[in-house]
């Protein structure tokens, strides 16, 4: 089966500062709620409010790196657009060798990779947004020689996602309900006339609630917990020969808690204990299982009315997000294997290597209608990981 990398992030954080990405999410900001399906009502917008920004990594490339968007009100409507994405990638060169369309070499054809979101919302029916994306959308109809294949790969997405506030006891719960359909555009095609090398479409479901405990003194306190059940649909490939392929399903369930100490005025710091029990069934008398704590800590510190220090650590994946193929290797914890291929029974038990992230980062407000984020993170894992650079812009008018 193939897994890809850029597959799938049901619990994407859309709009996301690099202050709440630099203090591991324990800390958000206006840009972070403005997106979000049931905290956008917590931002104050004058007219519109504008945000852009990129993410840039040490080769100077860009990580699904440029992000923009805007909000407004509308009398009692809330409406907001979020852009993430790469644009494109690649180029489709090709040159002709006799009666032969070929490859230039490392032409990797055009590769699309964006996500975008609408978010509408209002006391009455609460929060809905909108995704559609372009997942490492590759189009390359190269021929390489005269006997190998037309190309194509990657994950069209739609999906749609709901949240609502209920005042509950003395807190608040925020559950969110939604789903995702990622449609594979995977194939190839020779020039025989076989197409083959199809893979599964993916069907998730997002099935999410927050509770937030009234503040006591200078804390808060946050319980949040869920499940992303994901179905991976059956296919058949169009052939000669014609075969058909199995679905298989995969399922995480996450459980975290939060605290937030105000420790002065100008001083916050908090951290998040959180668990991911992953439950994986790939079909073929397989089992998969995964015990995977998250840990993270995060601080703000406001120097001065102008300027905000942001720091924060963390042990594990920054989300709950579902666990298969070489998302593993963003996690630690346990790992269980096990199959029964031709009646033989093989089982596998270990631990996942150390890995986690650090960022740093400065949000500079001159004045109350402007605000610029910059930040640096990386990876903290076994192997060592090259530095991010990230800057965005917001304008409150």
């Amino acid at each position: 089966m193939l897994l890809m990398i850029t597959l799938l992030s049901v619990s994407v954080v859309y709009g996301q500062s690099f202050f709440s990405q630099n203090t591991m999410t324990i800390f958000k900001g206006d840009v972070d709620k403005l997106m979000d399906v049931n905290d956008y009502a917590e931002v104050e917008i004058n007219k519109v409010y504008l945000m852009a920004g990129a993410r840039i990594d040490d080769s100077g490339s860009l990580i699904k790196g440029v992000r923009g968007g805007f909000a407004k009100k509308f009398d009692k409507l809330h409406f907001g657009l979020y852009y993430e994405g790469r644009f494109w990638d690649g180029w489709g060169n090709t040159r002709t060798v006799g009666s032969n369309r070929v490859d230039v070499v490392a032409d990797n054809g055009l590769i699309l990779d964006n996500d975008f979101r609408i978010l509408i919302g209002n006391e009455t029916i609460g929060g809905i947004a909108i995704n559609f994306g372009l997942l490492d959308l590759r189009i390359d109809e190269d021929v390489v020689t005269p006997d190998s294949t037309k190309y194509g790969d990657g994950y069209i997405r739609f999906g749609a996602v709901w949240g609502k506030n209920f005042g509950v006891g003395e807190g608040t719960l925020k559950p969110e309900l939604g789903f995702s359909l990622d449609i594979s555009m995977r194939k190839t095609e020779n020039t025989a006339g076989n197409k083959n090398g199809k893979d599964n479409s993916i069907l998730a479901f997002i099935l999410t609630a927050e509770y937030l405990f009234a503040r006591e003194g200078n804390h808060q306190t946050t319980l949040s917990f869920g499940d992303y059940p994901i179905f991976f649909l059956p296919y058949t490939n169009d052939g000669p020969p014609s075969n058909k392929h199995d679905g298989y399903f995969y399922n995480t369930l996450f459980f975290d808690l939060k605290q937030v100490y105000d420790l002065s005025g100008n001083l916050s710091l908090g951290y998040l204990l959180g668990l991911n029990l992953a439950l994986n069934l790939p079909g073929n008398d397989e089992l998969e299982f995964g015990f995977l704590p998250r840990i993270s800590f995060g601080l703000a510190y406001k120097a001065s009315e102008k300027f905000i220090f942001n720091t924060g650590v963390r042990l594990g994946s920054l989300y709950p997000d579902p666990v298969f193929g070489s998302r593993w290797n963003d996690n630690f914890g346990l790992h269980y294997y096990s199959n029964k291929p031709s009646g033989s029974e093989r089982k596998d038990y270990y631990f996942l290597p150390f890995t986690g992230a650090w960022g740093i980062g400065l949000l500079w407000q001159p004045e109350k209608i402007f605000s610029a984020d910059f930040s640096v993170d990386s990876k903290l894992s076994a192997g060592g990981g090259g530095f991010n650079f990230n800057v965005l812009f917001t304008v409150n008018l």
